[in-house]
């Protein structure tokens, strides 16, 4: 009997064991999430934006787990589907979050009308060399380029030749350039090789809308330049703006290195004419500041210039002027280029 008892005794405690132990599990495998979160915070991607564009939604809990895509939204009091808005119509949206009944703090969207929208003129910034045996494949993808369209800036930037000035290094830095021909676009992206073949790339850019456009003004009187630079914003822009302007010059002659088909295949380009050549930065080549109260919807900024003729600039009947706005992120949100003494105005679509 004492065997019997013993077994018994062994039995149930090995049974309240393993309850103690399914106990423990099923409390181990609460969720966190559960009835453990008290508050929640809801915060938007951006709180004004204009009609068209889209906001996110985040949640996060007290404790920092985030929630985002576990959350119900609700705006101006109707839930959506997903985390993500795209208004069509400007005003006031009341935005809100649950999660387990707990309900988030209000956050208000501000929806604007469409701002002014303006033509958009794509910079194309050509990294070469008249020792550069490849380069002449985006020369001739340039030559396309302005055969397609009025509205594409070029900018021939060059290194190792006589050409070259200290803005090349710079930009050659700030880009990470590292092989050429570089066919920079909007200070964005490379253009695909081979450059004569993706012309488009640049092209299908000018017929989208800018949210920014640009006035630009030059004269020439004896050696002295100046230069009117006019700036429009179609939307506020919370975060730093920068205005380049620099001068480029046609005409130059010099003997180009030619490993390509084109131009006839000739594998000495002689007195090959080299046009948008950079010559002169007025302002830095990453660009100057432009006062953060200056860059609000519907303003417009006015900047003025006035300089000597520099030394480098072989005829200034060939010079050309370029100003190129661009953002927080080093791209290019618009671009303006004007010949001596002539006027360019806002292009307003």
């Amino acid at each position: 009997m004492p065997i019997v008892n013993n077994q018994q005794n062994n039995l149930m405690k090995v049974t309240k064991l393993i309850y103690l132990f399914l106990v423990m599990i099923s409390l181990a495998g609460c969720s966190p999430e559960g009835n453990s979160i008290q508050s929640i915070t809801l915060t938007l991607s951006n709180d004004k934006i204009e009609i068209g564009e889209s906001v996110t939604f985040s949640v996060t809990a007290e404790n920092g787990q985030n929630l985002s895509a576990k959350a119900k939204y609700f705006v101006n009091g109707t839930q959506i589907s997903g985390r993500d808005l795209t208004p069509d119509v400007p005003g006031i949206y009341s935005i809100k979050a649950t999660y387990n009944n707990v309900t988030s703090n209000v956050v208000n969207l501000e929806v604007e009308a469409l701002g002014t929208r303006f033509q958009k003129r794509p910079v194309l910034e050509d990294y070469t060399g008249t020792w550069c045996g490849w380069c002449p494949r985006v020369a001739y993808a340039i030559e396309l380029l302005e055969d397609a369209t009025d509205f594409a800036i070029p900018i021939a930037i060059h290194r190792g030749d006589t050409m070259e000035t200290t803005y090349a290094k710079k930009l050659l830095s700030a880009f990470n350039v590292e092989g050429f021909p570089t066919a920079f676009v909007d200070r964005d992206f490379k253009m695909s090789a081979p450059e004569p073949n993706n012309v488009t790339q640049i092209t299908d850019l000018t017929k989208e809308d800018a949210v920014a456009g640009l006035y630009f003004k030059s004269s020439l009187s004896g050696n002295t330049i100046k230069l009117k630079v006019k700036a429009q914003f179609g939307k506020d822009f919370d975060k730093d703006v920068k205005l380049v302007v620099v001068i480029l010059e046609d005409g130059i002659k010099e003997d180009q290195k030619n490993y390509t088909s084109y131009f006839n295949g000739d594998a000495v380009l002689v007195d090959f004419v080299h046009n948008h050549v950079l010559r002169y930065a007025i302002t830095p080549v990453l660009g100057d500041a432009i006062p953060a109260s200056e860059t609000k919807k519907n303003n417009i900024y006015t900047k003025e210039y006035s300089l000597t003729v520099p030394e480098i600039i072989t005829d200034t009947n060939k010079m050309s002027f370029v100003a190129i706005l661009v953002d927080h992120n080093k791209k290019v949100i618009n671009a303006r280029s004007v010949k001596v003494n002539e006027t360019e105005e806002f292009e307003i679509k």
